[in-house]
């Protein structure tokens, strides 16, 4: 038999990942958003999965996803979520004042939501290969998994699928090259920070960091993670990601490479990327 709910402009699948290590920007959980016709998706990290938390969350997914399809506010909208609880209050009033649908899926019934854990298979290998790359298969720096996935999400979107065209081409979007659209993950970077910015006077105004994609706020802008060396705990010390227009990288050059290989094991680190999955991840289901 058909569906029950009418057919709308775009069908995007959300699922959660999470709870792991807090990132450096305070996200434990990343809400993972995707359209099932065309494949683009856009993902948000979460401190906490509050009902107005996922909602504000929510809101971006939708807004980039809408964006990358050249569809205006207007548009209406299904979306599919499993039965988190987080999807309801907030959300829920919120889709009952727009043209949307929203559509579940029965508790721990995986098998409906297969569009949305194909994406984040391929976010999962590719978030694999940029934290081996960048920090040489350490598990000292788990806390990058965050920024590692908005940034594999973004190259997800312009990698060819079923087919030569890319989920960004099938939407509608602009054609990028990836070769030339970013630097490498994890690569030395340095930037200006404004005299405003400084700590003090005899602060310097270049700053060291590693590239981690391109800024989601600043218009052909990148997204920078500060690094400084901890001399007591022998490692670099992460700070929050931020956003800058200019930025020189040096694309062969890994910080997070730098640090004892003692703590290197790639058993190790597979096992941490595995626990992205959401199928490691226990829902919290409402029992009717």
């Amino acid at each position: 038999k058909g569906p029950s709910a009418p057919l709308t402009e775009m069908s995007v699948g959300f699922d959660f990942i999470g709870p792991l290590e807090e990132s450096s920007d305070g996200n434990i959980y990343k809400l993972v958003g995707c359209e099932v016709n065309s494949g683009v998706g856009a993902c948000m990290g979460l401190p906490d999965k509050t009902t107005m938390t996922v909602l504000n969350a929510l809101k971006i997914c939708l807004a980039r996803i809408r964006l990358m399809h050249k569809h205006n506010d207007k548009v209406t909208v299904r979306f599919h979520t499993d039965m988190d609880k987080s999807f309801k209050g907030d959300v829920e009033a919120y889709c009952l004042d727009r043209p949307w649908i929203q559509t579940m899926t029965e508790g721990y019934d995986s098998n409906s939501s297969s569009i949305v854990e194909g994406r984040n298979k391929k976010l999962e290998t590719t978030l694999r290969a940029i934290l081996i790359s960048a920090t040489g298969g350490r598990q000292t720096y788990e806390e990058l998994w965050d920024v590692g996935m908005d940034h594999a999400c973004d190259i997800v979107n312009h990698m060819p699928e079923a087919g030569k065209k890319t989920p960004a081409e099938k939407a509608g979007a602009d054609v990028l090259d990836i070769d030339t659209m970013v630097e490498v993950f994890g690569a030395e970077a340095w930037y200006y920070e404004n005299k405003h910015r400084r700590h003090s006077i005899a602060d310097m105004p270049g700053k060291r960091g590693i590239y981690v994609g391109r800024s989601p706020l600043v218009s052909g802008g990148h997204r920078v993670i500060p690094i400084e060396w901890d001399i007591k705990r022998q490692m670099w010390s992460l700070g929050p990601a931020i956003d800058r227009s200019y930025v020189k990288v040096i694309n062969d050059k890994f910080p997070l490479r730098t640090v004892p290989a003692k703590g290197v094991d790639p058993k190790q680190l597979d096992m941490f990327v595995d626990s992205l999955s959401p199928e490691a991840y226990t829902q919290d289901v409402y029992v009717v």
